[in-house]
């Protein structure tokens, strides 16, 4: 292998045996693997007893690396490095790799050039790992590793949520900062716990915390106890998803508590129980998209999805009053826009 196809590979800063070295390329397949012997360094000093030249050979053994060329994204590197085993103290080793960190089998070369290909806007994870011939979590995680996104100021209308982590973080779940209005992620904080995000916050300038004036958050308790301690300016409030979430959750309890009431009379082929059982979909739907034609129950009746409705409503009255409840304040969040929730 001559050293002007080393230089074009990229390699030329590297004490390679070009006398040994040499690659093959198969056209059919593109696959383009370089066989790779080292040069043997003047001096060698053990790493554990740091004795210099006290050693003997043992050998070599091969490995199979990841690499990318100026001009091709995917070739294999068959590294054969030498072992040795030093006189002094009895420890074995082997030369250094000079093309990967410790226990990677990818180089720096080819995680140069993803990170590279990630600045693409058009291109996303799946993609840039298909085409270096890796795996979409290993993008992810040099992303997450080599990467650091400056923080967005917060703004007057700040939501946070936590997202399930556990593959990329040490971490259950991370901790989203978004602004509604920029449609933009703010920050996002590798964990929800407590005292990680009171330290986090405490670091942003109090004068900057001051100018949210709304914080947007779920129902859970410690980030309502985060909002009391770092915003004291800032109006809590649920966002709408989580209160239609809830909302929902003990209506349908109530449903459940009064199909079971008439769980008797299932066997009569009686409307007090199939159509709580049966059309209780007809309940979470907007009164407006309903279909008015008819159709018949399990009973043997004729009825529209509107008479269903005020059928089941009627045979209990905290039903009525938790469709209404439900129905409302979706009304009411359909309706509202961000401009009249900012006033």
């Amino acid at each position: 292998m001559d050293f002007e196809s080393i230089k074009r590979l990229g390699l030329d800063h590297i004490g390679i045996d070009a006398t040994t070295s040499f690659e093959s390329f198969d056209p059919s397949t593109t696959n383009h693997t370089i066989f790779i012997h080292l040069l043997k360094l003047d001096e060698i000093s053990c790493p554990l007893c740091g004795v210099v030249n006290d050693y003997v050979c043992t050998g070599s053994r091969s490995q199979i690396l990841k690499y990318s060329s100026a001009v091709e994204d995917n070739i294999s590197i068959k590294l054969y490095r030498r072992t040795f085993k030093c006189k002094s103290c009895g420890h074995n080793f082997k030369e250094s790799n000079p093309f990967t960190e410790a226990k990677r089998s990818t180089s720096l070369h080819k995680d140069i050039k993803i990170l590279e290909a990630l600045k693409g806007l058009n291109l996303n994870y799946t993609s840039i790992a298909k085409r270096f011939n890796v795996s979409v979590t290993y993008v992810t995680n040099l992303f997450d590793k080599k990467v650091d996104l400056n923080r967005l100021p917060l703004p007057e209308v700040m939501c946070v949520d936590e997202v399930y982590s556990k593959r990329l973080s040490h971490h259950k779940y991370c901790f989203i900062i978004y602004s509604p209005y920029d449609r933009k992620i703010i920050d996002v904080v590798d964990s929800r716990r407590m005292n990680n995000l009171i330290d986090y916050f405490s670091r942003i300038p109090l004068a900057e915390k001051n100018n949210v004036k709304y914080f947007s958050m779920d129902l859970y308790d410690n980030y309502r106890d985060l909002a009391k301690k770092c915003f004291p300016k800032a109006i809590i409030c649920a966002d709408s998803f989580h209160v239609i979430k809830n909302l929902s959750q003990f209506f349908h309890r109530i449903r459940i508590r009064i199909m079971k009431k008439y769980g008797h009379l299932k066997d009569n082929n009686d409307n007090y129980y199939w159509l709580f059982k049966k059309y209780w979909k007809l309940l979470t739907k907007d009164s407006s998209k309903l279909s008015y034609k008819h159709f018949e129950t399990r009973s043997n009746q004729w009825m529209t999805c509107r008479e269903v409705i005020d059928y089941m409503l009627s045979i209990d009255s905290d039903l009525k009053l938790a469709y209404e409840l439900l129905h409302e304040y979706r009304n009411f969040n359909e309706k509202a826009t961000i401009d009249n929730a900012a006033e």
